[in-house]
């Protein structure tokens, strides 16, 4: 018995297609942030692997906590949760 799928080079060709697409458009977007230099600042303190989490570990509730931080840096800025 043989598998007959008419679409199947038709779906791999377009899913293909939708990460190479995706992929340059990431990679356009991330390189021309860097370009620029226009960063938003980044919050001081990150510990390694951790990030900022120990920011919303304590008896503040995380809005409260993120408030603050509005407060300090500006309405945009940079917090690291986990490795990254």
């Amino acid at each position: 018995m043989e598998l007959y799928l008419p679409c199947l080079n038709t779906a791999i060709a377009g899913i293909l297609a939708i990460l190479l697409f995706s992929y340059f458009i990431i990679k356009r977007s991330c390189s021309g942030a860097k370009a620029k230099g226009s960063k938003p600042p980044k919050v001081g303190g990150g510990w390694p692997l951790l990030g900022h989490l120990y920011l919303f570990g304590g008896s503040q509730l995380p809005h409260i906590t993120l408030a603050s931080l509005v407060d300090k840096y500006g309405p945009i800025f940079t917090v690291n949760i986990g490795i990254c």
